[in-house]
């Protein structure tokens, strides 16, 4: 005797309903994550241009020569070289992700070789914010030891 081994129609049904709701209930989770992904990786392209003006005035160029990054408009940076007598030149021009923007205002840091000493006085703090949330994350710019960290 032959007996039929099957799911019926309404088992499958409550297992499309059941996987259904579990992937309805992840997106908003996803969306989150995602946000902050973008959101840390912006800052890691802020360090990264001030590791970068950094080791420019590490390695041995002409003097009289400054290497720095700045804060370049409400959606930008750059990371300069300037000379002693002329203006800025770009050397690298960076954006933020439309779901990130400033939490500071403007900054601009620039290092002098031929041991990189970096211009301000006190640590530079760079903080950046997921708009329309409170999530905000700081590069942080220790000035005595030239340190760059994200928090």
């Amino acid at each position: 005797m032959y007996k039929n081994r099957a799911f019926t129609l309404i088992e499958a049904l409550v297992v499309i309903g059941i996987l259904t709701l579990m992937f309805a209930l992840s997106i908003p989770a996803y969306r989150s994550y995602s946000r902050r992904n973008q959101l840390r990786q912006a800052a890691e392209s802020v360090r990264s241009a001030l590791v970068e003006a950094q080791n420019m005035a590490l390695a041995p160029k002409e003097s009289g020569r400054q290497y720095g990054a700045k804060r370049n408009s409400s959606t930008s940076y750059i990371v300069y070289k300037k000379p002693e007598t002329e203006g800025l030149t770009t050397l690298r021009s960076y954006s933020l992700p439309d779901s990130v923007e400033w939490g500071t205002t403007d900054w601009d840091v620039y290092f002098t070789p031929p041991n990189a000493k970096a211009s301000c006085m006190n640590n530079l703090s760079i903080n950046l914010k997921l708009k329309n949330t409170p999530q905000t994350i700081t590069v942080t710019l220790n000035c005595t030891t030239g340190q760059i960290t994200i928090k």
